[in-house]
Order: C-alpha cells, then sequence, then structure tokens
C-alpha cells in the first residue's frame, strides 16, 4: 500500500498548517469545514489521520463528509484503508468519495485479461477517426474479417475475431468493446438510458470472457460519449448501474479499472458498449520520453502504413520531435536508415532515448538542424512528418508557411522517383497553399482525422511523373 507519509517528519510550517487546518474541522461553517478537509487532504500528513476518523463520527454535512474521505485516501496508507473499510456512507456522494479514495489507495490495478481460445461475436475496434477506409484495408490485410463503420472512428467486425489476435490490438487502433445493448435513441435520456443499463447484467462480460480469482471483484468505471449530460443525471444512471453489477461481483472504481461500461449516443441510435482496459500498453514501451504536441503513437502507427511498404532508401522525419512517427515508419522498413532532424537539442535527447528502447538506435541518425536547411537532408524514399502549426508546439516560428515550402522544396530534391511524402498539420490553409504551389508533386490522396480534440488534414504526394499502377 502507498503511504505518502510514512517515515517523513514534517516540517515547522507543516505541522502549523495541519494544526490551524484540524481547528477548522469544528468551525460551525460548512464550508470552511470542508475547505479544512481539502488543504489537509493536500498536506498529506499522517496526523491529521485520527482527528480526520473522530470528526467524521459527529460530522453530518454531505459534502464536508465526502471532502474529509477524500482527504483521507490522499494521504494513503494501509491504516486509511481499514478505516474507510469502516465507514458506512450516509449519501451518495458520500458512496462516490469512498469508491475514489480507496482507488487512489489500491497498490496495483489490474489488467483485463481474455480466457484461453475465446471468440468474440459482435467485436468492435476503435481507429483513428477519419481513416476508417485505410483501416479497413489494413484489417484485411493481416487477415480480420471484413468491416463496416458502426460510427466514426469504431468498425465493426462482420465475423468473430479470436481473443488473442486482438490483445493487444494492431498498433493502428486504440482498442475493443462488445456491444452489451442498442436502442432507438428518444429525447428522454434518462429513460432511455435506465433501460439500457438494466440490459448491462444481462451480458457480464467480465465473468463469461475473462478469468477471475474468486472473491476479487472485478473493477469498472462508467463513461458517456456523445452527449452532454448533467451531473446528477450521471450520478443516478451510475447508481442504476451500481444495481445491475454488484450481485455480479462488479463494482465501480472509476480510477483504476479493469474495464468500461460506456453508453455512447451516435446519431439517432444509443449503444451500451462493454470496453476492456489495460494498463500498460507493450505497443509503445519505447516512448521513454516525449515533447509537446507529438503524435499520438496509434496515430502515428496509421499514418506510417499508408505509405506503400517496402520502399527502399531511407526514410526522413524532417521535424522528428521525439520520433515517434519516424520509428513506426522504421518498424515497417527494416532495412532502410532512419534519419531525424530538429531544431531542438531537447526533442533530439528524447528521441535519442527512445531509439535505444525501440532496438532502434543502430541505424537511427539524429540531426540537430533546421529543416529548411537542404543540407540536413540526404537522398531518400519516404518523408514523413508532423508538421508545427502554432498550436501546443511551443514552437516560435513566425513563417511556418515558408517552412513548409522549404520542407516541400526539400523534398523534391532529395526523394526517389517512385517515393512518397506523407504530411500532417492541423493548420489547413498554410498546409494547402504550400503542397499546391510546390510543382513537383502531384496529391495522391487527402484525409482529415480527428485525434487530441484538433482535425488534422494529412496528404500523401508523389512525384508528378512516378504514375504506379497501384
Amino acid at each position: 500500500m502507498k503511504n505518502k507519509s510514512c517515515g517523513h517528519t514534517p516540517h515547522r510550517h507543516n505541522r502549523d498548517a495541519v494544526s490551524e487546518h484540524l481547528l477548522r474541522l469544528g468551525d460551525t461553517t460548512n464550508p470552511l469545514r470542508r475547505q479544512a478537509a481539502v488543504a489537509l487532504g493536500k498536506l498529506g500528513d499522517s496526523r491529521a489521520i485520527a482527528p480526520m476518523v473522530e470528526r467524521l463520527r459527529s460530522e453530518t454535512d454531505a459534502s464536508v463528509r465526502a471532502s474529509m474521505i477524500l482527504a483521507l485516501g490522499a494521504i494513503g496508507g494501509e491504516a486509511v484503508a481499514d478505516l474507510l473499510g469502516d465507514i458506512a456512507p450516509q449519501s451518495p456522494k458520500e458512496a462516490d468519495a469512498l469508491t475514489k479514495a480507496r482507488d487512489r489507495i489500491l497498490s496495483t490495478p489490474l489488467a483485463f485479461e481474455w480466457r484461453p481460445q475465446l471468440s468474440l461475436d459482435d467485436l468492435r475496434i476503435e481507429i483513428v477517426e477519419g481513416l476508417e477506409r485505410p483501416v479497413s484495408r489494413m484489417l484485411l490485410k493481416e487477415g480480420f474479417p471484413e468491416t463496416t463503420v458502426e460510427r466514426p472512428g469504431l468498425l465493426r467486425f462482420s465475423a468473430p475475431v479470436a481473443a488473442e489476435r486482438v490483445t493487444p490490438p494492431p498498433r493502428y487502433a486504440y482498442g475493443v468493446r462488445l456491444l452489451i445493448s442498442e436502442a432507438k435513441a428518444t429525447h428522454d435520456i434518462e429513460a432511455l438510458a435506465d433501460a439500457l443499463l438494466t440490459k448491462a447484467g444481462d451480458r457480464p462480460y467480465w465473468n463469461t470472457h475473462c478469468p477471475r480469482r474468486e472473491g476479487t471483484p472485478a473493477r469498472y468505471r462508467f463513461a458517456i460519449e456523445g452527449r452532454n449530460v448533467q451531473r446528477d443525471l450521471h450520478q443516478k444512471l451510475l447508481r442504476k448501474l451500481r444495481t445491475s453489477l454488484e450481485p455480479l461481483g462488479a463494482i465501480d472504481s472509476p480510477s483504476q479499472y479493469m474495464f468500461e461500461i460506456i453508453l455512447n449516443f451516435s446519431d439517432d441510435i444509443a449503444r451500451l458498449y462493454f470496453r476492456p482496459s489495460t494498463f500498460k500498453d507493450p505497443r509503445f514501451a519505447y516512448r521513454i520520453r516525449d515533447v509537446a504536441a507529438s503524435m499520438n503513437p496509434v496515430v502515428a502507427a496509421t499514418l506510417s502504413r499508408l505509405i506503400p511498404v517496402p520502399l527502399p532508401g531511407a526514410v526522413i522525419d524532417p521535424t522528428c520531435g521525439s520520433g515517434t512517427l519516424l520509428f513506426e515508419r522504421g518498424f515497417l522498413s527494416p532495412d532502410s536508415p532512419l534519419i531525424g532532424i530538429d531544431v531542438s537539442p531537447e526533442a533530439l535527447q528524447s528521441a535519442q532515448q527512445n531509439a535505444v528502447a525501440s532496438d532502434l538506435a543502430g541505424r537511427i541518425e539524429l540531426r540537430n538542424a533546421n529543416a529548411r536547411d537542404a543540407k540536413a537532408w540526404s537522398a531518400c524514399s519516404v518523408v514523413i512528418a508532423n508538421l508545427p502549426f502554432g498550436l501546443r508546439s511551443g514552437r516560435d516560428d513566425p513563417d511556418l508557411e515558408g517552412t513548409y515550402r522549404a520542407i516541400l522544396a526539400n523534398a523534391a530534391k532529395t526523394l526517389s522517383g517512385n517515393g512518397r511524402v506523407l504530411l500532417a498539420s492541423a493548420n489547413r490553409g498554410l498546409f494547402e497553399r504550400a503542397i499546391t504551389g510546390e510543382s513537383a508533386f502531384r496529391v495522391l490522396a487527402k484525409y482529415r482525422l480527428q485525434s487530441g480534440g484538433l482535425f488534422v488534414h494529412i496528404a500523401i504526394l508523389g512525384r508528378k511523373e512516378d504514375r504506379p499502377s497501384s
């Protein structure tokens, strides 16, 4: 168990603050008592445990009780875990606080596991929204069944899939989910959700699909997608779900969970999904260090597959950052030298560490240079880049369009005849103008995907004189 204050000797100012906030726990004003509890949780001093537990015996305000329980969970330790186990919640708010506090003290989260030789019916796979068609082709190429688009970013398999094939899922997928129930959407969200949640207990995937030790609870998180739901209604639906699932050995645990129960509203259909969750994803374990505005690895893995494989020759990422997009292409092209260019020494340090962790260090060259500088480039068959776009990146580039044009000009000088350029940017205007202004290339494909709350525009380019049959 975690104990933030075990063996810790508080500083004098910390001791004074603890004493002051403990005194405020006896104030007659509810907000002041609540603020005192929150402050004690932030201090994390174990000397506050016994007084707060004593105050809980006489405290009657639901908000104050909930704040004191959360504070105890923040302090942590085995003693707190035992004390929280003896508390009988007096309100829904307090019950939620107890769940969160107990979750925080848990030392080891449980990962979901499928039963051996299990075949999954009604399986969906979560992918990058906007790339449904190319990902469907990728899945077919790897021997998966055909898919249909259930909603943007979610493909449904037409036939059962062996669980071992999606454990973990392909690199270009976020995860998988199974359908519990669905119904036509109505204006009465509460009644609709209530009917769907009642059916959750009819398909207890955590019991039928996952081996669990007797007496070990299955921990889940409840989420709502596609519709803004007020907090009071969300809590009411969560209590409904708890009533259905607790007799089946599943408990609400929003911080550390094995699976999610997701209520999704899409167009005129409401669906209830079961989504298994894992806490460590071995696919991207090489990503030890990151930089600002880096690309999600699932997005990078998907984009890297939009370019034909193999293409003999080097791969260049002129704005490589911590290297995710370059490395994902490198995994697909084991014979290609990898060249990463970036103006930031800190980014290249991150990329170097990630390269070692990915076993790619032996064939990667990192160059501290500006992508505009033609001397930093070498002959290549693939140029792949997540371009800076002036948001979230922390980069100060007053002439982004000039940078885009220079990258395309350098690619035109160094790319082989049948090579490919893949560029991504959230700045559509600059992106389109730069591509239109480079006469050496023609556009082979364009996509618009959604990632991290942004629309990202993708263009795949080839030389005008290259006319492949495919």
